[in-house]
């Protein structure tokens, strides 16, 4: 005896496919949007111990005690001299780290700044030989504090 078939078997299997491959797309989608928020977080956080890390460790190799705070247009410019006696500066502008060397007697041209990684401000300030460091990269701040080689006791 054969059996007959319904029309109900065909839209039950269809419906069954659909909710399958409705279930299966909305996890691949869920997962995209939960490694993309990750993968962002992560940058951020890379971004930011980047840039600390190389303003600090930039700071700590010439801490010699020629290391000075210019303000400049309301922005933070971190001047230094390098061993061969040239001015080094390090500035935000225009949504970037840069930074750049020149003659002393040269007048500071943020224009002629290398961009180095992406910073929206860089704000320093110095206290009793200890120089603060503040960075705001996409909103998120972040502190770091150096002591300073004391100039008078060399």
């Amino acid at each position: 005896m054969q059996r007959k078939s319904h029309s109900i078997d065909i839209v039950f299997v269809l419906i069954l496919f659909s909710v399958f491959s409705l279930s299966a797309f909305s996890i691949v989608y869920i997962g995209a949007n939960v490694y993309g928020s990750s993968t962002k977080t992560t940058d951020n956080i890379r971004n930011f111990d980047l840039s600390m890390n190389y303003v600090v460790e930039k700071v700590k190799v010439h801490n010699n005690g020629s290391i000075n705070i210019i303000e400049n247009n309301d922005n933070d410019i971190l001047k230094y001299q390098l061993n061969n006696k040239k001015d080094h500066y390090m500035f935000c502008y225009q949504g970037f780290l840069c930074e750049y060397s020149a003659d002393p007697n040269e007048a500071f041209d943020p224009q002629k700044g290398k961009h180095v990684i992406e910073m929206d401000r860089m704000s320093l300030s110095m206290r009793r030989y200890q120089l603060k460091i503040t960075m705001i990269i996409k909103d998120h701040s972040r502190e770091s504090f150096i002591n300073l080689v004391r100039s008078d006791l060399e």
